[in-house]
């Protein structure tokens, strides 16, 4: 396995999980604002954890694209 090295530090799967660390981030700011700005009376916890059928399959395919964007650009760093 051939793993990319500067000055010691190893980089191997270092995009993949920017991806992941980024589509969290979006999960997380997704919810507060929808929270803040949506009138249906639910708490920051319930937008978190288990929010609605449509905010749930937006938000799947959005944190799918990052973690897939974060693969592909590894895969083409490696």
């Amino acid at each position: 396995m051939n793993n990319r090295t500067t000055t010691g530090k190893t980089y191997h799967g270092t995009l993949t999980w920017v991806g992941i660390g980024v589509a969290a981030f979006y999960w997380v700011v997704e919810s507060l604002i929808h929270h803040v700005f949506s009138f249906d009376g639910g708490s920051f916890i319930e937008a978190l954890g288990a929010p609605g059928p449509h905010e749930l399959w937006m938000r799947l395919v959005v944190v799918s694209m990052f973690i897939a964007f974060g693969i592909y650009a590894q895969f083409m760093c490696d």
